[in-house]
């Protein structure tokens, strides 16, 4: 990154206006500066996110670093030995401080001395998390429960109990109409056929004479008739 941050430096701090290939930045050292610390701060690798590519400040100064005689050397092996050195000495420092201040051989008056230090009461309350999330999100989950669960008993059920009762309505008067229309007519064609049936059944007597009478009297209803008609 360090040399990332000094090819943008060096690029912005040796631009020359008469010369077309060159990059020719306006401004100061303060585009200086900001450049080195764009660099910084962006110049890494893409490899960090599990992807593959050049440098990310690479890729963005690509187009006007084109022609720029510029290059990106790398740091090499001393630094990154450095740097492990750096944290390991750290890590060693603090696990010394730690041991001294906590271990067997710790202060008598630790305790108070710990009571005394910034931030105890948030860290022993765990920044206060718990209670936070329980006056937040908790308490919010409950109201909605409590609304939802009016929703469910006043609406969505108020819903199908009146569906169920206007489909019970309505079952009941197509019943009665089945019962008292429909199968009234029904009923009342049926018993006007056993009441003629009853009523014809008594003319059928077995005698040749009154069926001779009813002939002759048929043919003569029909001569008047026909009588009447004609004249």
């Amino acid at each position: 990154m360090g040399s990332l941050a000094l090819g943008a430096l060096m690029a912005a701090t040796a631009a020359r206006a008469d010369d077309p290939h060159q990059l020719n930045l306006p401004g100061g050292p303060l585009d200086a500066a900001l450049s080195a610390l764009a660099g910084v701060f962006f110049g890494f690798s893409t490899h960090l996110f599990g992807m593959h590519g050049e440098p990310l400040l690479e890729e963005w100064l690509e187009p006007v670093l084109r022609h720029a005689e510029v290059e990106f050397a790398e740091p090499g092996l001393g630094l990154e030995y450095l740097l492990m050195a750096l944290s390991v000495g750290l890590a060693f420092v603090a696990y010394k401080a730690a041991k001294r201040r906590y271990g067997p051989n710790r202060s008598k008056s630790w305790a108070a001395e710990e009571k005394g230090l910034p931030l105890f009461d948030a860290i022993q309350n765990k920044y206060w998390v718990d209670e936070i999330y329980q006056a937040s999100f908790i308490s919010w989950a409950l109201k909605l429960r409590l609304i939802l669960s009016d929703m469910d008993h006043w609406v969505v059920d108020g819903l199908v109990n009146g569906v169920a009762v206007l489909g019970k309505g309505a079952a009941w008067v197509t019943g009665a109409i089945d019962q008292h229309l429909v199968d009234g007519a029904v009923n009342f064609v049926a018993e006007g056929t056993l009441a003629a049936g009853n009523r014809l059944r008594k003319v059928q007597t077995g005698r040749i004479q009154s069926y001779v009478y009813g002939l002759l009297g048929g043919v003569a209803f029909f001569a008047i008739l026909q009588y009447f008609l004609v004249k």
